[in-house]
């Protein structure tokens, strides 16, 4: 599952990830908005694109739920 973002208009994707921590939003704008890959986002955050791997899924699974 990937939202789709077409441009910074698209409030869906900001309502979506509104109620997230402001570190989860920036891990999500860096992922869906920046189209930055797991290991980029990883060196921005310092921890290891697997760690940023499992925390997108396992926020992704718990909004489906």
């Amino acid at each position: 599952w990937h939202p789709a973002i077409k441009d910074e208009t698209d409030f869906e994707f900001f309502d979506m990830i509104s109620t997230m921590s402001p570190a989860m939003q920036y891990i999500f704008e860096l992922r869906f908005v920046d189209d930055l890959s797991l290991e980029e986002i990883g060196k921005k955050t310092g921890q290891s694109n697997e760690w940023v791997r499992q925390l997108i899924n396992k926020t992704l699974a718990t909004m489906e739920a």
